[in-house]
């Protein structure tokens, strides 16, 4: 089987490039999904570089650090000092906060893509979202693939096995909740070995992480902290790469999948709604 492993958040922060480039030197990792917003993804850039056989698209970030426009420009996206509410804020701050306007979701999605063709000379093999969206910004970033000439979305392509399994839980009553506790209990490396995401036998299939190292600006921007390090624990992991060699598996970028395969309908399956982006 040929198998695409993919990392998302690749250029957010410093721990979370350093843990993706590990997983390429020592791993299976073979795509990235960058953000491009934050003065990290200068240094991102340059070093993925180094790695011509992994693909790179982007993830358009709404929630996470400084934006790519002029804050003036978008309003609707940020607070006072000039940076965006997070996913946490949106979240709590709903009744009290602005509605997101088209145009400024519009502008922070093309400026981020501008930013990606500006620091890796080329458009990003797809485009997608993080973390926190909505019907509005999806159709913002959809109008932007349009527009450049990219995929939306990337990888839901009914050939990618595994594509939507996952081993995160949540705390019942709680659609993206995910404790500390619970992610310390995850492993990682069992749920690959043990082939609960039902990839063998499969001619594709996709393992999507959000593998990186973790440390205190990750703790303090994200829930998603511990787990990172337990994928890029599995991910570099000697018994999978034994388990990848055993099974005669291929590892693949999205790059080699694409050129193999239509993406039919790939805007109306990116604007169809997504139980994982908050509402």
């Amino acid at each position: 089987m040929k198998l695409l492993v993919r990392a998302a958040d690749y250029g957010m922060l410093d721990c979370l490039t350093d843990g993706c480039l590990k997983a390429i030197r020592d791993g299976i990792l073979r795509d990235v999904a960058m953000h491009t917003n934050n003065p990290e993804a200068a240094r991102a850039a340059q070093e993925i570089k180094k790695y011509p056989y992994v693909s790179i698209g982007q993830e358009v970030n709404y929630v996470s650090g400084v934006p790519a426009s002029d804050p003036a420009s978008i309003p609707t996206l940020v607070n006072e000092e000039g940076r965006f509410y997070t996913s946490r804020e949106r979240q709590a701050m709903k009744d009290s906060l602005p509605p997101i306007s088209y145009e400024d979701a519009y502008l922070e999605a093309e400026n981020q893509a501008k930013r990606f063709i500006e620091l890796i000379g080329r458009a990003p093999s797809y485009i997608s979202g993080h973390s926190y969206g909505s019907d509005l910004t999806r159709l913002a970033i959809a109008d932007v693939a349009d527009q450049y000439g990219i995929i939306p979305g990337g990888s839901a392509h009914p050939a990618l096995a595994g594509n939507g399994k996952r081993w995160y839980k949540t705390v019942p009553g709680k659609k993206t909740a995910y404790t500390m506790e619970m992610q310390m209990e995850t492993d990682v490396e069992a749920w690959i070995l043990e082939d609960r995401l039902e990839l063998l036998g499969k001619e594709y299939g996709m393992i999507s992480t959000h593998c990186g190292y973790c440390d205190e600006q990750l703790v303090r921007m994200s829930s998603f902290n511990v787990i990172r390090t337990k994928e890029l624990y599995a991910l570099t992991s000697p018994r999978v790469l034994d388990w990848v060699k055993q099974n005669e598996i291929e590892l693949i970028n999205f790059d080699e999948f694409a050129a193999c395969h239509e993406f039919e309908n790939a805007r109306e399956k990116f604007l169809a709604p997504n139980p994982e982006w908050s509402k």
